[in-house]
């Protein structure tokens, strides 16, 4: 052991398809799902979020670095 622990964090990144303009958000019911969830855990102060919006048709490098990864949940 190295002493660190691998505690993780509050505070969440939700990654949202971008609407027609490119810039709002889209209108997807699981990424609103999501999002009125984590408006709940940080209300009760749980945590923190971010709300990203992705251009698909110009997706962010960090984005491109995250979606391309596999899922660690998979068995």
């Amino acid at each position: 052991m190295n002493g660190q622990t691998d505690a993780p964090s509050n505070h969440v990144e939700l990654y949202v398809k971008a609407g027609k303009d490119g810039e709002s958000y889209g209108a997807n019911v699981f990424c609103q799902r999501f999002y009125m969830i984590l408006d709940l855990k940080a209300r009760s102060g749980a945590l923190t979020y971010d709300v990203i919006t992705i251009n698909m048709a110009r997706p962010p490098t960090e984005f491109k670095k995250w979606a391309n990864r596999p899922s660690r949940f998979e068995a």
